[in-house]
């Protein structure tokens, strides 16, 4: 790196904390009762954040091409509306998140992208900034179809032109962030022997995920899955607080839109749906929004699959 690329660099990896943030306490306040929710706490509002950043990716590519310009406008909404509620955020932002924060970031500097990145990643996010959605484009080239693009749906939005590939890795070393401070967060409210659990977690997660040379690309889904898991447990602890239900569904859901492979947790994820079966009408009826919401982001990912490959989710038939 030179000397702005190294200025560059942290400004940028600050940038993909703080708008998801933006945007994930925005969508919060609309689902939810503002302070009241499960997902008020720095790593589920990240990951909500992220999730409706990709739903303005999907919506918009539908009509537009996501140039420059676009998303540097999503990047400046969101920066407004972190900084007009930083205030909020002060309450809740504690200096263990400052210290994950710190420790994380010397991830997305010794990044280096393997030959996935120029075979598949690459191509696609030059697709979709230079045109809008692209009907069969699968006849064009198999690597732009793949549903495991879904999180270059976001990415696109922090890809600044005088950091090239460099910058690539810095919105996985985000979702990194929000995935440790949602374990964090869950620390406080278990006793000693689950604590000891969840920092086991914590220390394999970054022993095991330090070493990846693609971690733009595979860790997002797995660390929600991880955190689906987690809120699935915590739906079962605290069965008063059917929040953590919603919460478990959600990150599952965001896991297998990144990355089909999330599946593999599908038989726990019905085992914790057929537990609380009773409260899932309950719970719809007190969440139609945030389930609405969750339903029009599931659908426009097969709408999107559909379109380019013919198929829900490729390489699927």
């Amino acid at each position: 790196m030179n000397f702005f690329e190294l200025l560059l660099h942290p400004i940028l990896y600050i940038i993909t904390i703080i708008v998801p943030l933006g945007y994930g306490l925005f969508v919060h306040n609309i689902f939810f009762k503002p302070k009241k929710s499960v997902f008020f706490e720095i790593g589920s509002l990240g990951f909500l954040g992220f999730s409706f950043i990709l739903l303005i990716s999907l919506f918009f590519h539908f009509f537009i091409p996501l140039t420059d310009y676009f998303c540097f406008f999503i990047l400046s909404l969101g920066l407004l509306l972190f900084f007009f509620n930083i205030n909020v955020f002060s309450t809740i932002f504690s200096r263990y998140y400052l210290l994950a924060a710190i420790i994380l970031y010397p991830l997305s500097i010794i990044f280096y992208p393997n030959e996935d990145f120029n075979h598949y990643y690459l191509p696609y996010l030059t697709y979709i900034q230079s045109s809008k959605i692209v009907f069969g484009l699968g006849n064009l080239s198999d690597a732009l179809i793949f549903s495991q693009n879904s999180h270059y749906d976001i990415y696109v939005f922090f890809k600044i032109p005088f950091l090239a590939e460099k910058g690539f890795s810095i919105p996985g070393i985000s979702f990194y962030f929000f995935f440790v401070s949602f374990i964090i967060s869950q620390i406080k409210k278990l006793d000693s022997k689950e604590n000891i659990f969840l920092l086991i977690i914590l220390i394999l997660s970054f022993s095991s995920f330090i070493k990846l040379r693609d971690i733009g690309a595979v860790i997002p889904s797995q660390f929600l899955m991880i955190s689906s898991l987690v809120a699935g447990y915590l739906c079962y602890k605290f069965k008063d607080q059917n929040q953590y239900f919603i919460l478990s569904l959600f990150y599952f859901l965001f896991a297998f839109i990144l990355r089909i492979n999330a599946i593999v947790i599908l038989p726990i994820i019905t085992i914790i749906i057929f537990v609380n079966l009773k409260s899932i009408i309950q719970l719809i009826k007190q969440h139609k929004l945030f389930f609405s919401f969750s339903v029009l982001l599931t659908l426009l990912f097969f709408l999107k699959n559909i379109i380019i490959s013919g198929c829900l989710i490729y390489p699927i038939q």
